[in-house]
């Protein structure tokens, strides 16, 4: 997994499946790479303004995406 180009690598002897769903917006990612992409968004956004605490296996923002977006990299996978 890659975010603004910067590779996520879980290491050699550990493989997950992909999960992929069509029909939303949403995809898994194993715990450490949910971490990464979480530390990255909150440097990104500043720590206050993404909230993984209501559901830790979920962060989101309340600011308009207009604002959001552009302060935001690109997630590869």
């Amino acid at each position: 997994m890659l975010y603004n180009g910067e590779e996520f690598k879980l290491g050699d002897e550990q493989k997950y499946p992909a999960i992929i769903d069509t029909g939303s917006s949403n995809f898994g990612v194993p715990e450490k790479t949910f971490n990464f992409l979480r530390e990255k968004w909150e440097k990104d956004l500043g720590r206050m303004n993404v909230d993984c605490v209501n559901d830790d296996n979920f962060c989101q923002v309340m600011t308009p995406c207009n604002e959001i977006a552009p302060k935001l990299h690109s997630v590869g996978i």
